[in-house]
């Protein structure tokens, strides 16, 4: 994810990140890991997909 941040632009733009904030890979890994303990992964994909899918979009 950090690798991509930097190579993307869109994924900086959707995440509102600039290149002089990108997170490394142990912040973004125990960012998830949070996620995850909070049991707020499968809402969070739930809106994401539902935004998508009312668009026409998937994501694989």
């Amino acid at each position: 994810m950090e690798e991509a941040l930097y190579e993307t632009t869109f994924l900086r733009q959707f995440s509102g990140l600039g290149l002089e904030r990108i997170p490394d890979e142990t912040t973004i890994l125990n960012f998830r890991r949070l996620l995850e303990k909070q049991g707020l992964v499968a809402g969070i994909l739930g809106v994401i997909n539902g935004y998508m899918g009312h668009r026409g979009l998937s994501l694989r």
